[in-house]
């Protein structure tokens, strides 16, 4: 590529509207978590609305290819500027009025949720989004009768969606607040259409292209067999390696090592790998990067149940080789006929589509657990086999020798007898007892050895303990793990001042789980739990008896399902609930709702409470300390915080074996005598020291939180 003027300039705008694609992403997330929930369809519905965005506009890329270059430029410069009106001068502007809808229902079915997140998605970004999707084929489609090679510019492209992607996690969302991020947005897409406009006017003068009026279409008429399989295989490999994408982030982010920001690695690696494809340099890698696929995959099977840093490496390296494996050969079977790039990318957007479409809804649906994953490996190393039919191809000989293509033949014949032995042991041998995938995890429920004497129910979302019941009847209300009586709500239940006087409690709580809360309850209080997975109700009831233990004892119990901010949000409209404990359990998850961590949250909580009432928050969690930002957000609301951490109990007397965990928890009040107690002064821990900002619905900074 030869570095002047016009090349720059045709590189700062594909990088800039990469940029701004993955800019706007995150943050437009982020405003409608407070509306329709934290929950994991927010985030899935929203990629499959920016990759329907994107699919639409490669089409009209390869449609506008269709016509006279000149042609070309006066649609394209109509479409900016209708773009920059629709968004400055219409109700279309500013995002955040647009995607801060207060009418949402959580009482809404599934597919109504998405319907009205797309609606909102759609009127809010759509228009700039679809005008920054069309901007890399665009501008391959302007440069390539420069006689130059053109692919550059994608690599340009996915530098610059890479860019973003560290860049908002680490730069933007710990300092800037998400008004100020869509304003900052906003000036950058000004930027971006007045380099365009720059652009296209100089294209306009330069009168030397020999092929400036010539269109490049894309013949459909007549297509030779080998040009329609060599579609195909562009939309099956785009497929793959955005199904490869997804399975991996599901499986690291859900089973193996659910770290915040977890996410980032795959998305990064996607972008890079993309990035270093379509380079004709990368073609010497080829060989190299297919051994470490091979190797990465054999060993991928071998590795149940070992250490999760190097489960997360191996995985790791197993998602990279595989997606430059793709891409390099995507990039190799890029068309030779120009006019055919359009029609490239409009393929490549339509496989990624289908591979999230596949990842996000189909796999859901078809499969209990995450097997996508697997069986995207098991499909990338048949499409390796299939390239080894091929005597001169380049898999051959990278794998000359016959014994190892022997070898490689074998592999998925050990592979399955390796793997299906542990996949009996543990859904049959080990006590699975349920299992169930939804739009928001894996749920498992499972019987595990307490000691040679006792057993246990748990269930588990992801990797995180979510509840726990002794299956003997005499042991059955007895505390096990982090709900002992030393705990945050045992003292709280315990100790609230309505509890000394005898009178019965109201206690609403924010995460279901096992029902464990409930072997709290005590004569005539009523409980409320408020959940957003509706698995979590049937397996509290199907395998659990807290709940009906505390209906039994005079209490009355109430499960409402959706979101439980929005549900206790609708509640104070309508009057409703008034309690004297409100439990915040939805936070010792590794991917924790945020939304339910902002000052606006404790507004309406603080609403909800009654005279002398407390705010308990379970906050065990593995990477996070939440603390810090409980405590300024404590200050904001003017309650008292008190910090404890509930001791190790030596179990149940006669079973000293029975496992109790520490937990972490954290107590609201203006309660001064509760805070004064010496129960309470005796549980409490350490002091926090490390300071916080304020989490509100338009700023929070997870980095601020994280254990280090």
């Amino acid at each position: 590529m030869r570095l002047d003027f016009i090349s720059i300039l045709y590189g700062l705008i594909a990088f800039l509207s990469a940029f701004l694609l993955f800019f706007i992403e995150p943050a437009v997330n982020k405003l409608l978590l407070p509306s329709f929930g934290g929950s994991n369809h927010v985030w899935t519905t929203s990629m499959l609305f920016f990759q329907s965005i994107l699919l639409i506009g490669y089409f009209y890329s390869f449609m506008l290819g269709k016509i006279n270059l000149n042609k070309q430029k006066i649609v394209h410069i109509g479409l900016i500027l209708g773009v920059f009106y629709l968004t400055f001068f219409s109700t279309y502007f500013p995002l955040t009025g647009v995607l801060r809808p207060s009418d949402i229902s959580t009482n809404e079915s599934f597919i109504l949720q998405v319907f009205e997140m797309v609606r909102y998605l759609l009127i809010g970004v759509g228009i700039p989004f679809f005008l920054l999707s069309t901007t890399s084929v665009f501008l391959q489609n302007l440069y390539k009768f420069k006689k130059r090679d053109f692919y550059w510019i994608y690599g340009v492209s996915n530098f610059g969606s890479f860019a973003a992607i560290l860049a908002y996690p680490f730069l933007i969302e710990p300092f800037v607040t998400l008004n100020s991020q869509i304003n900052i947005w906003g000036v950058l897409l000004v930027f971006f259409v007045l380099l365009m406009l720059f652009l296209l006017g100089i294209e306009f003068k330069n009168k030397n292209e020999d092929f400036m009026h010539q269109s490049f279409e894309f013949e459909q008429d007549g297509v030779k067999k080998e040009e329609g399989h060599q579609k195909f295989k562009w939309v099956a490999i785009s497929f793959l390696s955005s199904l490869m994408l997804l399975s991996t982030t599901s499986v690291l982010t859900l089973e193996i090592a659910p770290f915040p920001l977890l996410w980032l690695f795959p998305l990064a690696l996607y972008l890079i790998s993309f990035a270093f494809a379509f380079r004709k340099e990368s073609l010497i890698y080829l060989t190299a990067f297919t051994k470490i696929l091979y190797v990465t995959a054999a060993f991928y099977f071998l590795i149940i149940g070992i250490n999760i840093v190097v489960k997360t490496v191996v995985i790791g390296l197993l998602l990279l080789s595989s997606l430059m494996v793709l891409h390099i050969k995507l990039f190799e079977k890029r068309p030779r006929d120009n006019s055919q790039v359009g029609a490239f990318y409009l393929y490549i957007s339509f496989g990624s589509f289908l591979g999230s479409l596949f990842a996000s809804v189909v796999a859901p649906l078809l499969f209990r657990g995450l097997w996508e994953f697997p069986i995207a490996i098991v499909v990338i190393y048949l499409y390796m086999l299939y390239i080894l039919r091929d005597e001169n191809s380049w898999l051959r000989k990278a794998f000359a020798n016959h014994r190892r293509f022997a070898i490689l033949l074998l592999y998925p014949i050990a592979a399955v007898f390796l793997i299906l032995p542990y996949r009996i042991k543990r859904d049959v041998f080990s006590g699975l007892l349920f299992v169930k995938r939804n739009f928001y995890g894996v749920t498992r429920v499972e019987k595990r050895v307490i000691n040679k004497n006792l057993h246990a129910i748990a269930v588990v979302h992801g990797a995180t303990l979510h509840g726990i019941q002794i299956e003997d009847q005499n042991y059955k209300k007895n505390a096990i793990y982090y709900y002992t009586d030393t705990s945050g709500i045992g003292l709280a239940s315990k100790y609230h001042s309505k509890r000394l006087k005898g009178k019965p409690l109201r206690i609403g709580v924010l995460g279901l789980g096992a029902g464990s809360i409930a072997r709290f309850c005590q004569n005539g209080d009523f409980l409320k739990f408020y959940e957003i997975n509706p698995v979590m109700e049937y397996v509290s009831n199907k395998y659990f008896s807290f709940i009906k233990d505390c209906e039994a004892g005079n209490s009355k119990v109430e499960i409402k399902m959706g979101d439980g901010r929005k549900s206790l949000e609708e509640e104070l409209v309508l009057g409703e609930e008034n309690f004297d404990i409100l439990v915040l359990d939805a936070f010792n998850d590794d991917a924790i709702p945020m939304h339910l961590l902002t000052s606006e949250a404790f507004t309406i909580y603080k609403k909800h409470l009654g005279s002398n009432g407390i705010i308990v928050a379970h906050i065990s969690n593995r990477h996070l300390d939440l603390s810090p930002a409980l405590k300024k957000v404590a200050e904001f609301i003017d309650f008292k915080f008190v910090y404890l951490e509930s001791k190790v109990e030596t179990g149940i007397e006669g079973l000293p074996h029975i496992p109790h965990t520490s937990g972490s928890w954290v107590l609201l009040t203006k309660d001064e005598d509760f805070i004064s107690s010496a129960e309470i002064k005796k549980a409490q821990g350490r002091k926090v020291i490390k300071d916080s900002s304020l989490f509100t619905d338009n700023f929070s900074n997870i980095l601020s939180v994280i254990k280090l």
